[in-house]
């Protein structure tokens, strides 16, 4: 017959199993732009390179489009109820990486540099860890 604290102390061990210090988990990159095409080559782009060194991705996930409205007077001293309305409409995408070691993200940065593609201008690339 199994003693109860024998059984308590074996899970515990079971449950205090630490993951390694290499492989970190949770990672999302964000891009952000003006230009949903651009926006959408990006993604496409990372993506790929991303499954080609076998890293396990969840997305690109659309996030809500952000608006931000500009008004203008029209002349400059007066009929102030002549106005123009500029906007901008900023999209984002959303990767989640799964797992992630200091090596891959070095080999996924030089790939970005080093390939072909080139990243727009307009689209911000921000890693979140």
């Amino acid at each position: 017959m199994i003693d109860s604290n024998s059984e308590r102390e074996m899970d515990k061990k079971k449950v205090s199993r630490k993951p390694s210090k290499k492989i970190k988990e949770g990672m999302s990159i964000v891009f952000k732009s003006c230009d949903g095409a651009a926006l959408d080559s990006c993604v496409a782009y990372i993506v790929e390179i991303a499954r080609s060194l076998g890293l396990s991705i969840k997305g690109p996930v659309p996030m809500p489009t952000t608006r931000k409205v500009f008004t203008v007077l029209k002349s400059p001293h007066i009929d102030k109820r002549a106005m123009d309305q500029f906007e901008l409409r900023y999209m984002k995408r959303v990767l989640f990486l799964k797992e992630y070691s200091k090596p891959i993200l070095d080999l996924l940065e030089s790939k970005m540099v080093a390939g072909n593609y080139s990243i727009p201008r307009n689209v911000e690339i921000e890693m979140k860890v």
